[in-house]
């Protein structure tokens, strides 16, 4: 079986722990319109962004998480094989 790879926009939730609302924004700018890697277990640092379904009281609430709840949008562009099957 072949493997494709299809480009998809994903629509996400960012959590962000600030003492304002503009430094809230300001992290939350940091991460919008770029590629990052999303690792099982991290701490917002270099191309890393946690998603994390933490309680909001919690300690380990990475600074800036994803939520886990996403929603995709549409497929676009051209669908690439990735590996021959």
């Amino acid at each position: 079986m072949n493997v494709y790879s299809i480009p998809l926009t994903i629509h996400a939730t960012v959590y962000v722990k600030a003492a304002t609302p503009e430094e809230a924004a300001q992290l939350g700018r940091s991460i919008q319109d770029r590629c990052f890697e999303v690792p099982e277990a991290s701490d917002f640092g270099g191309d890393q962004v946690a998603i994390s379904g933490h309680d909001f009281a919690d300690p380990e609430l990475p600074t800036v998480s994803l939520s886990p709840a996403m929603t995709t949008g549409q497929l676009g562009g051209l669908v690439e094989l990735v590996e021959r099957g």
